[in-house]
């Protein structure tokens, strides 16, 4: 007759068990997040908020040094909000979820640009 003991459910593998993430890790990942989202263009708002003032100091400090290049520079710094809203997101997830740090590589910045 089979022992029934051994098929249990309850006893799994050590494998598959993590470790929590400390709290100071998902505080400051949550924090990572919640900036990324705020500069993502994933919230309907946040254009007229924070990007494009952001964008708007961004030009008007390249254009002290080179003025006739205020407008790309405007462009160039709206592009740049959204991209970083993205990686900090992504981090930020990342962060929250692992407890290891992990570098940011070039792979995931290309899925984050690229998606």
């Amino acid at each position: 007759m089979l022992n029934s003991s051994s098929y249990s459910c309850s006893s799994s593998p050590s494998y598959f068990v993590q470790p929590p993430v400390s709290l100071k890790r998902k505080l400051s990942g949550g924090t990572l997040a919640f900036l990324g989202f705020m500069l993502s263009p994933l919230s309907w708002w946040n254009d007229l908020f924070v990007n494009i003032p952001l964008a708007l100091a961004f030009a008007w400090v390249v254009s002290l040094f080179w003025p006739s290049v205020f407008g790309a520079s405007f462009v160039l710094g709206y592009w740049i909000t959204n991209l970083l809203g993205f990686v900090l997101m992504q981090k930020g997830a990342q962060q929250m979820a692992t407890d290891q740090p992990a570098p940011y590589t070039r792979r995931q910045f290309t899925r984050a640009v690229y998606p």
